[in-house]
């Protein structure tokens, strides 16, 4: 091995290390005697402890996966047996290699398909980790206490979306259909739609009123209400009404987003950082 080379190597350990100091430790947060969240680094992890094991919603990052496994650890000697993947993105995927070999994967079709596909489950030993069960509609487990229900409503953030109900706790976690308050990512690339996001996200309130949900886990923020959930859909469809107007009325892309404006006083706290992103993905669509 030359010098260069050698160089080169150390360089991408030092920047390797460098990164990885950089995560942030994971933190773990009690929900329910048999329920819990993992929150830091990828999409937050719901962790479900059953007679029958441990089913995890979401595994984050390939190098979070030991700490996760750690984390289940410290509550319960019950094993990993199941993940659902909310959807197809590395930071809610790509941990699935770090868990037990025994493990069952399970998401919607066009998540599961999508992560066949993906480069990361392409290299070697990982392609058992993509998800080995899917469901096209509806898909529930176990009974009583422990009964979990995932369903798919439709096109949003991407087009393999998975909302988990777990009817006991009254409780959904989400994934980043609803990452937080603010503008949300919509992946056209994965299958996304900003004209089906807010029916998409109407669907799942009235799937589940206050007296079935009363708490929602987001893809990457602190546990959210029900009413958070109300005002996101508000706020979606608030957005595509403009857009689909500005459209109707013959505007252009640049004009849709300079006329664009939002109710003053309403959706305080949001984070808009997207919302161009998501007024031209609107307007595009419906361009055709």
């Amino acid at each position: 091995m030359n010098r260069r080379v050698l160089q080169i190597g150390l360089l991408g350990l030092l920047s390797l290390t460098w990164c990885l100091a950089q995560r942030n430790q994971l933190r773990l947060e009690k929900l329910a005697d048999n329920f819990y969240v993992i929150f830091g680094n990828g999409g937050n992890t719901g962790v479900l402890i059953t007679s029958k094991g441990v089913l995890l919603i979401d595994t984050k990052f390939l190098p979070d996966a030991p700490e996760i496994l750690e984390k289940v650890k410290s509550v319960t000697d019950q094993p990993v047996r199941w993940v659902i993947n909310t959807h197809h993105h590395g930071d809610h995927v790509q941990g699935n290699p770090g868990m037990p070999a025994m493990v069952e994967i399970v998401a919607h079709e066009n998540a599961g398909k999508r992560m066949q596909d993906s480069p990361f489950f392409k290299e070697p030993g990982r392609d058992k980790f993509v998800a080995g069960r899917v469901y096209k509609d509806k898909l529930s487990f176990f009974e009583g206490k422990d009964r979990v229900d995932v369903y798919h409503f439709g096109r949003g953030h991407t087009d393999g979306d998975s909302v988990i109900h777990f009817p006991s706790l009254k409780l959904i976690h989400m994934g980043d259909l609803f990452a937080g308050r603010g503008a949300p990512f919509i992946d056209v690339s994965g299958g996304g739609s900003g004209v089906a996001y807010p029916k998409t996200l109407a669907a799942v309130v009235k799937q589940f009123d206050d007296k079935t949900v009363e708490r929602i886990i987001p893809g990457h923020n602190p546990v959210l209400a029900r009413k958070d959930l109300i005002e996101f859909t508000e706020f979606n469809r608030e957005v595509h009404a403009q857009v689909a107007q500005a459209v109707k009325d013959g505007k252009s892309l640049d004009e849709t987003k300079s006329a664009f404006k939002l109710a003053e006083g309403k959706y305080v706290g949001y984070t808009l950082q997207r919302l161009p992103a998501n007024l031209e993905a609107i307007y595009r669509e419906l361009k055709g």
